[in-house]
């Protein structure tokens, strides 16, 4: 599986985004991606909170991401913060 990491800043924010070339999440469970527990592998790949503690570092630094998802050609999440954190 590819991967690419990319980082810019725009404005007052920096973005970093991770895409790869893997399988795809399906549109009707990119909404459940980041609840705890949730795993679109088999039961004994993982626990289901990878996704669900990055959702809430970046809403604890005042953050957002974005998932752009294709099956069969991978996906790209985009993470978004303020450059300047106020206090």
């Amino acid at each position: 599986m590819l991967s690419a990491l990319r980082t810019e800043v725009q404005g007052d924010e920096i973005h970093f985004s991770v895409t790869d070339d893997g399988r795809g999440i399906p549109s009707e469970e990119i909404n459940k991606i980041f609840d705890p527990g949730y795993t679109a592998w088999d039961l004994n790949v993982g626990t289901g909170l990878g996704l669900a503690i990055c959702y809430q570092v970046s809403q604890d630094h005042k953050g957002q991401i974005k998932v752009e998802s294709e099956i069969g050609k991978g996906s790209k999440f985009t993470f978004s913060f303020p450059v300047e954190q106020q206090v």
